[in-house]
């Protein structure tokens, strides 16, 4: 799967305290670190 990240090399994510934005941002690092 091509990464979305060759174009958009930065992502926001938003959500209250507690709802899983780093666990989510800790699994698309794992998938698509280059």
């Amino acid at each position: 799967m091509k990464s979305p990240f060759e174009f958009h090399p930065y992502v926001a994510i938003e959500g209250n305290i507690g709802s899983g934005k780093t666990t989510l941002a800790n699994m698309l690092s794992q998938r698509f670190d280059q």
